[in-house]
């Protein structure tokens, strides 16, 4: 970082892995935050300081891109308290996390669970969810996520503590 601030001055967003840090016995930081995110506070830490010399704001993008120990509900919450503490300085804060986070299994709503059992299995009942319009958004069937990564760094979605779970296979 010191080395960007050198050079640039300043950043104007930051895409950053929430990929968990590999334990080590030399080095012991407690538990701040959830378990997998502890890299992802480090990092957040480290970067936004720079991207908060900006006097029209920034954004910083957290990726999870592979499983993490917290689940999606300690990431939306993270990216919360994150995005609520850089909103003194116009820092948008979000996340975007692409599967392996959970199953629908108990974050499905009540009423899920009736219609898969209507249908005769989730994902029967996924099914018939994807053919009722109008659909939300759609997700490329590469599953590339730059373009949600791109759209939550633009200054055209001025949105700040959103947490976008993007997953390959049928979600909720």
């Amino acid at each position: 970082m010191e080395f960007v601030q050198s050079q640039y001055g300043r950043i104007d967003w930051a895409i950053l892995d929430a990929a968990p840090m590999p334990h080590s016995e030399l080095v012991e930081f407690g538990r701040a935050v959830p378990p997998g995110l502890d890299g992802a506070l480090l990092a957040l830490r480290s970067v936004a300081p720079i991207v908060r010399q900006n006097t029209q704001g920034g954004a910083i993008v957290i990726t999870a891109t592979t499983p993490i120990e917290a689940g999606p509900l300690e990431l939306a919450q993270f990216v919360r308290a994150a995005a609520q503490q850089g909103s003194v300085d116009k820092l948008r804060v979000n996340a975007v996390a692409a599967g392996g986070l959970a199953p629908a299994g108990d974050l499905a709503p009540p009423w899920f669970h009736e219609l898969a059992q209507q249908a005769g299995s989730e994902r029967a009942g996924f099914d018939r969810l994807s053919a009722t319009p109008p659909a939300l958004a759609r997700l490329a069937p590469t599953g590339d996520i730059a373009r949600s990564i791109v759209s939550l760094i633009s200054d055209d979605a001025p949105v700040s503590g959103v947490t976008l779970i993007v997953d390959g296979a049928a979600t909720l």
